[in-house]
Protein backbone atom coordinates (compact mmCIF):
# COMPACT_ATOMS: atom_id res chain seq x y z
CA UNK A 1 0.00 0.00 0.00
CA UNK A 2 1.39 3.45 -1.26
CA UNK A 3 1.42 5.84 1.39
CA UNK A 4 1.09 9.01 -0.66
CA UNK A 5 -1.88 8.38 -3.03
CA UNK A 6 -1.73 10.17 -6.70
CA UNK A 7 0.32 12.89 -5.28
CA UNK A 8 -3.12 14.23 -3.11
CA UNK A 9 -3.42 12.36 -0.14
CA UNK A 10 -1.34 10.82 2.74
CA UNK A 11 -2.08 7.42 4.03
CA UNK A 12 -2.05 6.62 7.64
CA UNK A 13 -3.19 4.00 9.80
CA UNK A 14 -6.45 1.56 8.36
CA UNK A 15 -9.60 2.74 10.16
CA UNK A 16 -11.74 -0.62 9.30
CA UNK A 17 -11.78 -3.64 6.91
CA UNK A 18 -15.40 -5.38 5.36
CA UNK A 19 -15.95 -7.98 2.78
CA UNK A 20 -15.92 -5.40 0.29
CA UNK A 21 -13.31 -2.37 1.06
CA UNK A 22 -10.69 -1.28 3.13
CA UNK A 23 -10.86 2.13 4.62
CA UNK A 24 -7.66 4.12 5.67
CA UNK A 25 -7.35 7.52 7.74
CA UNK A 26 -5.90 9.92 5.50
CA UNK A 27 -5.02 13.74 4.81
CA UNK A 28 -5.74 15.62 1.20
CA UNK A 29 -2.35 17.33 1.25
CA UNK A 30 -3.08 20.51 -0.64
CA UNK A 31 -5.85 21.36 2.07
CA UNK A 32 -4.37 19.91 4.89
CA UNK A 33 -7.40 18.34 5.34
CA UNK A 34 -8.39 14.58 7.54
CA UNK A 35 -10.40 12.30 5.41
CA UNK A 36 -11.24 8.72 5.07
CA UNK A 37 -10.16 6.28 1.89
CA UNK A 38 -12.30 3.62 1.26
CA UNK A 39 -10.84 1.05 -1.37
CA UNK A 40 -12.64 -1.14 -3.13
CA UNK A 41 -11.10 -5.02 -3.06
CA UNK A 42 -9.55 -6.11 -6.04
CA UNK A 43 -11.47 -9.45 -6.49
CA UNK A 44 -14.94 -7.44 -7.09
CA UNK A 45 -13.25 -5.44 -9.34
CA UNK A 46 -14.52 -5.99 -13.42
CA UNK A 47 -14.80 -3.82 -16.37
CA UNK A 48 -18.45 -3.74 -15.92
CA UNK A 49 -18.16 -2.46 -11.95
CA UNK A 50 -15.29 0.24 -12.95
CA UNK A 51 -17.85 1.59 -15.32
CA UNK A 52 -20.91 1.88 -12.93
CA UNK A 53 -18.14 2.72 -10.27
CA UNK A 54 -17.32 6.16 -12.01
CA UNK A 55 -20.94 7.14 -13.16
CA UNK A 56 -22.41 6.52 -9.89
CA UNK A 57 -19.59 7.66 -7.81
CA UNK A 58 -19.97 11.19 -9.68
CA UNK A 59 -23.88 11.09 -8.55
CA UNK A 60 -22.87 10.10 -4.85
CA UNK A 61 -20.23 12.78 -4.75
CA UNK A 62 -23.21 15.67 -6.12
CA UNK A 63 -25.20 14.66 -2.82
CA UNK A 64 -25.29 17.79 -0.60
CA UNK A 65 -26.96 17.18 2.80
CA UNK A 66 -25.66 17.30 6.34
CA UNK A 67 -27.28 13.81 7.09
CA UNK A 68 -25.57 12.45 4.71
CA UNK A 69 -21.62 11.63 4.57
CA UNK A 70 -19.86 13.35 1.96
CA UNK A 71 -18.20 12.11 -0.96
CA UNK A 72 -15.34 14.66 -1.88
CA UNK A 73 -13.22 12.60 -4.47
CA UNK A 74 -12.92 9.13 -5.77
CA UNK A 75 -10.76 8.11 -8.55
CA UNK A 76 -8.07 5.03 -8.87
CA UNK A 77 -4.78 3.95 -7.21
CA UNK A 78 -1.69 2.49 -9.20
CA UNK A 79 -3.04 -0.66 -8.88
CA UNK A 80 -5.85 0.44 -10.66
CA UNK A 81 -7.97 0.04 -7.38
CA UNK A 82 -10.88 2.21 -7.04
CA UNK A 83 -11.20 4.55 -4.32
CA UNK A 84 -13.95 7.21 -2.89
CA UNK A 85 -12.41 10.19 -0.46
CA UNK A 86 -15.21 10.78 2.24
CA UNK A 87 -15.39 12.62 5.31
CA UNK A 88 -14.02 11.33 7.82
CA UNK A 89 -16.26 11.35 10.97
CA UNK A 90 -15.98 10.53 14.94
CA UNK A 91 -17.98 8.92 16.92
CA UNK A 92 -19.82 5.35 16.72
CA UNK A 93 -22.49 3.30 13.91
CA UNK A 94 -25.57 2.68 15.18
CA UNK A 95 -24.72 -0.82 15.94
CA UNK A 96 -22.00 -0.09 18.02
CA UNK A 97 -24.28 2.56 19.76
CA UNK A 98 -26.98 -0.26 19.96
CA UNK A 99 -25.07 -2.95 21.92
CA UNK A 100 -24.44 -0.37 24.46
CA UNK A 101 -27.81 1.54 24.45
CA UNK A 102 -30.78 -0.37 24.11
CA UNK A 103 -33.27 -0.13 24.40
CA UNK A 104 -33.57 3.35 23.79
CA UNK A 105 -35.73 6.38 24.45
CA UNK A 106 -38.16 6.73 22.22
CA UNK A 107 -37.23 10.39 21.43
CA UNK A 108 -33.94 9.20 20.50
CA UNK A 109 -34.98 6.75 18.91
CA UNK A 110 -37.20 9.44 16.73
CA UNK A 111 -34.02 11.39 16.65
CA UNK A 112 -32.36 8.92 15.06
CA UNK A 113 -35.07 8.20 12.21
CA UNK A 114 -35.48 11.97 11.48
CA UNK A 115 -32.15 11.86 10.44
CA UNK A 116 -32.38 8.52 8.05
CA UNK A 117 -35.22 9.71 6.90
CA UNK A 118 -34.37 13.44 6.13
CA UNK A 119 -30.99 11.66 4.12
CA UNK A 120 -33.33 9.13 2.58
CA UNK A 121 -35.54 11.94 1.15
CA UNK A 122 -33.22 14.22 -0.15
CA UNK A 123 -31.01 10.87 -1.87
CA UNK A 124 -34.14 9.67 -3.22
CA UNK A 125 -35.70 12.79 -4.82
CA UNK A 126 -32.60 12.96 -6.53
CA UNK A 127 -32.66 9.31 -8.15
CA UNK A 128 -30.56 7.68 -5.39
CA UNK A 129 -31.08 4.15 -3.76
CA UNK A 130 -29.06 3.05 -0.66
CA UNK A 131 -30.50 -0.81 -0.90
CA UNK A 132 -28.66 -1.66 2.38
CA UNK A 133 -30.22 0.50 4.92
CA UNK A 134 -28.17 -0.90 8.38
CA UNK A 135 -26.67 0.00 11.63
CA UNK A 136 -23.73 -0.12 10.09
CA UNK A 137 -24.22 2.39 8.00
CA UNK A 138 -25.95 5.16 10.07
CA UNK A 139 -22.96 7.23 12.11
CA UNK A 140 -23.77 9.10 14.76
CA UNK A 141 -20.52 11.35 15.46
CA UNK A 142 -19.20 12.91 18.80
CA UNK A 143 -21.02 16.17 18.62
CA UNK A 144 -24.55 13.92 18.02
CA UNK A 145 -25.53 14.59 14.65
CA UNK A 146 -27.20 11.63 12.73
CA UNK A 147 -25.04 10.20 9.51
CA UNK A 148 -26.24 7.97 6.77
CA UNK A 149 -23.44 6.49 5.28
CA UNK A 150 -22.46 4.42 1.92
CA UNK A 151 -24.49 5.71 -0.67
CA UNK A 152 -24.49 3.71 -3.65
CA UNK A 153 -21.58 1.50 -3.20
CA UNK A 154 -23.33 -1.44 -2.22
CA UNK A 155 -25.57 -1.22 -5.24
CA UNK A 156 -22.23 -0.99 -7.30
CA UNK A 157 -21.49 -4.62 -6.35
CA UNK A 158 -24.22 -7.20 -6.88
CA UNK A 159 -21.35 -9.19 -8.98
CA UNK A 160 -20.44 -10.68 -5.19
CA UNK A 161 -23.67 -9.94 -3.11
CA UNK A 162 -25.87 -12.22 -1.04
CA UNK A 163 -27.67 -15.09 -3.42
CA UNK A 164 -31.60 -14.85 -2.95
CA UNK A 165 -33.34 -18.17 -2.14
CA UNK A 166 -33.53 -19.24 -5.79
CA UNK A 167 -29.98 -19.17 -6.17
CA UNK A 168 -29.64 -15.35 -8.15
CA UNK A 169 -27.73 -12.24 -6.73
CA UNK A 170 -29.52 -9.89 -4.49
CA UNK A 171 -28.08 -6.99 -3.11
CA UNK A 172 -28.62 -6.19 0.63
CA UNK A 173 -27.97 -7.17 4.51
CA UNK A 174 -29.89 -10.02 5.21
CA UNK A 175 -31.19 -9.26 8.45
CA UNK A 176 -32.69 -5.71 6.73
CA UNK A 177 -33.58 -6.14 3.00
CA UNK A 178 -37.28 -6.25 2.02
CA UNK A 179 -39.36 -8.99 1.01
CA UNK A 180 -38.81 -8.00 -3.09
CA UNK A 181 -34.33 -8.57 -2.18
CA UNK A 182 -35.10 -10.89 -0.37
CA UNK A 183 -37.47 -12.64 -3.77
CA UNK A 184 -35.15 -11.06 -5.84
CA UNK A 185 -38.09 -8.66 -7.94
CA UNK A 186 -37.95 -5.33 -8.57
CA UNK A 187 -35.74 -2.95 -6.17
CA UNK A 188 -36.95 0.88 -5.56
CA UNK A 189 -37.16 3.77 -3.12
CA UNK A 190 -39.63 2.00 -1.01
CA UNK A 191 -37.01 -0.68 0.10
CA UNK A 192 -35.11 1.68 1.75
CA UNK A 193 -38.07 2.30 3.91
CA UNK A 194 -38.32 -1.39 4.93
CA UNK A 195 -34.80 -1.18 6.12
CA UNK A 196 -35.33 1.60 8.34
CA UNK A 197 -38.41 -0.28 9.50
CA UNK A 198 -36.58 -3.20 10.99
CA UNK A 199 -33.94 -0.63 12.59
CA UNK A 200 -36.64 0.87 13.98
CA UNK A 201 -38.22 -2.13 15.64
CA UNK A 202 -34.68 -2.97 16.78
CA UNK A 203 -34.13 0.37 18.70
CA UNK A 204 -37.69 0.47 20.28
CA UNK A 205 -37.08 -3.31 21.19
CA UNK A 206 -33.51 -4.21 21.67
CA UNK A 207 -34.69 -7.52 19.12
CA UNK A 208 -34.85 -8.58 15.58
CA UNK A 209 -38.44 -8.49 13.98
CA UNK A 210 -36.91 -11.69 12.02
CA UNK A 211 -34.54 -14.01 12.96
CA UNK A 212 -33.09 -16.87 11.63
CA UNK A 213 -29.87 -18.82 11.33
CA UNK A 214 -29.22 -18.37 7.60
CA UNK A 215 -29.84 -15.76 4.65
CA UNK A 216 -32.36 -18.39 3.36
CA UNK A 217 -34.19 -18.64 6.89
CA UNK A 218 -34.66 -14.42 7.37
CA UNK A 219 -35.61 -14.35 3.38
CA UNK A 220 -38.27 -16.73 3.79
CA UNK A 221 -39.27 -14.94 7.01
CA UNK A 222 -39.24 -11.38 5.29
CA UNK A 223 -41.68 -12.90 2.63
CA UNK A 224 -43.78 -14.77 4.31
CA UNK A 225 -44.04 -14.02 7.81
CA UNK A 226 -46.56 -11.64 9.03
CA UNK A 227 -44.89 -7.80 11.00
CA UNK A 228 -44.48 -8.67 14.56
CA UNK A 229 -46.50 -6.53 17.02
CA UNK A 230 -43.92 -3.94 18.57
CA UNK A 231 -46.52 -2.62 21.18
CA UNK A 232 -46.29 -6.32 22.63
CA UNK A 233 -42.65 -5.62 23.72
CA UNK A 234 -43.43 -2.49 24.72
CA UNK A 235 -46.69 -1.59 25.79
CA UNK A 236 -46.05 1.51 26.77
CA UNK A 237 -45.37 3.08 23.65
CA UNK A 238 -48.34 4.93 22.13
CA UNK A 239 -50.19 3.23 19.30
CA UNK A 240 -48.83 5.19 16.33
CA UNK A 241 -45.58 3.43 17.19
CA UNK A 242 -47.14 0.14 16.28
CA UNK A 243 -49.01 1.79 13.31
CA UNK A 244 -45.10 3.05 11.93
CA UNK A 245 -43.69 -0.05 12.15
CA UNK A 246 -46.40 -2.19 10.71
CA UNK A 247 -46.34 0.50 7.66
CA UNK A 248 -42.67 0.72 7.36
CA UNK A 249 -42.26 -3.31 7.57
CA UNK A 250 -45.20 -3.86 4.74
CA UNK A 251 -44.48 -6.98 2.59
CA UNK A 252 -46.00 -5.38 -0.19
CA UNK A 253 -44.34 -1.53 -1.15
CA UNK A 254 -47.49 -0.29 -2.32
CA UNK A 255 -48.92 -0.55 1.09
CA UNK A 256 -45.78 1.61 3.12
CA UNK A 257 -45.01 5.01 3.17
CA UNK A 258 -44.83 6.45 -1.11
CA UNK A 259 -42.10 7.88 0.46
CA UNK A 260 -39.33 9.17 3.24
CA UNK A 261 -41.28 12.73 3.56
CA UNK A 262 -44.68 11.01 4.52
CA UNK A 263 -42.65 8.76 6.91
CA UNK A 264 -41.53 12.07 8.53
CA UNK A 265 -45.08 13.67 8.68
CA UNK A 266 -46.30 10.32 10.93
CA UNK A 267 -42.83 10.97 12.88
CA UNK A 268 -43.54 14.27 13.75
CA UNK A 269 -47.34 13.28 14.82
CA UNK A 270 -45.65 10.70 16.93
CA UNK A 271 -43.44 13.01 18.68
CA UNK A 272 -46.44 15.35 19.33
CA UNK A 273 -47.79 12.51 21.24
CA UNK A 274 -45.73 12.17 23.71
CA UNK A 275 -45.13 13.69 26.75
CA UNK A 276 -41.11 14.58 27.75
CA UNK A 277 -39.40 17.26 29.90
CA UNK A 278 -37.87 19.92 27.45
CA UNK A 279 -34.05 18.28 28.44
CA UNK A 280 -35.72 15.46 26.40
CA UNK A 281 -36.78 17.18 23.39
CA UNK A 282 -34.62 15.23 21.10
CA UNK A 283 -36.71 15.75 17.67
CA UNK A 284 -37.22 19.14 15.90
CA UNK A 285 -40.50 20.03 15.16
CA UNK A 286 -40.83 19.16 11.58
CA UNK A 287 -42.76 21.43 9.41
CA UNK A 288 -44.83 19.61 6.54
CA UNK A 289 -47.03 23.16 5.96
CA UNK A 290 -44.15 23.63 2.71
CA UNK A 291 -44.08 20.19 1.73
CA UNK A 292 -43.19 19.89 -1.47
CA UNK A 293 -46.29 18.60 -3.81
CA UNK A 294 -45.49 18.86 -7.78
CA UNK A 295 -41.63 18.15 -7.52
CA UNK A 296 -40.14 17.08 -10.86
CA UNK A 297 -39.45 13.60 -11.99
CA UNK A 298 -36.18 11.92 -11.30
CA UNK A 299 -34.86 9.60 -12.95
CA UNK A 300 -32.78 6.65 -11.01
CA UNK A 301 -29.61 5.09 -11.08
CA UNK A 302 -28.64 1.95 -12.63
CA UNK A 303 -31.28 -0.68 -12.49
CA UNK A 304 -33.72 1.93 -11.11
CA UNK A 305 -36.75 4.01 -12.62
CA UNK A 306 -35.70 5.07 -16.31
CA UNK A 307 -38.61 6.97 -17.47
CA UNK A 308 -40.39 9.67 -16.07
CA UNK A 309 -43.72 8.22 -15.84
CA UNK A 310 -42.54 6.00 -13.67
CA UNK A 311 -40.09 8.25 -11.85
CA UNK A 312 -42.79 10.43 -10.08
CA UNK A 313 -43.75 7.32 -8.14
CA UNK A 314 -41.18 8.90 -6.17
CA UNK A 315 -43.46 11.09 -5.27
CA UNK A 316 -46.85 11.27 -6.71
CA UNK A 317 -48.38 14.28 -7.43
CA UNK A 318 -50.80 15.90 -5.03
CA UNK A 319 -48.87 14.15 -2.45
CA UNK A 320 -45.91 15.44 0.31
CA UNK A 321 -42.79 14.30 -0.58
CA UNK A 322 -40.76 15.77 1.83
CA UNK A 323 -40.81 18.95 3.94
CA UNK A 324 -39.26 22.63 3.20
CA UNK A 325 -36.08 22.73 1.43
CA UNK A 326 -35.12 24.57 5.00
CA UNK A 327 -35.52 21.48 6.84
CA UNK A 328 -33.75 19.06 4.70
CA UNK A 329 -30.68 21.25 5.19
CA UNK A 330 -31.30 21.09 8.59
CA UNK A 331 -28.65 18.97 11.03
CA UNK A 332 -31.09 16.54 13.08
CA UNK A 333 -28.78 16.41 16.44
CA UNK A 334 -28.68 13.96 19.22
CA UNK A 335 -27.98 15.67 22.39
CA UNK A 336 -25.03 15.16 24.94
CA UNK A 337 -25.40 12.20 26.71
CA UNK A 338 -28.02 10.19 25.28
CA UNK A 339 -30.39 8.90 27.33
CA UNK A 340 -32.23 5.38 27.88
CA UNK A 341 -35.43 3.93 28.99
CA UNK A 342 -34.86 2.33 32.30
Amino acid sequence: MQTILNDRYNLHERLGEGGMATVYRATQTNLDRPVAIKFIKTEHISAQFRTRFEREAKAIAGLNHPNITQVYDYDHDSDERPYMVMELLSGDDLGTFLTKNVPLRLGDVLTIMAGVALALDYAHARGIIHRDIKPSNIFITHDRQVKLMDFGLVRQMNDTSDLSMNGSLVIGTPRYFSPEQAGSKAVDHRSDLYGLGVIFYEMLTGTMPYTGSTPLDLAVQHLTTPVPDVLALRPDLPALTGIIVYKLLAKDPDDRYPNAGALLADLDLLEQSIKRETSLSLLPRLDVSQAIVNPPAYTLLNGGVSDSKAATSLHPAGQSSALSSTLLQRKVVLPIPFWRSD
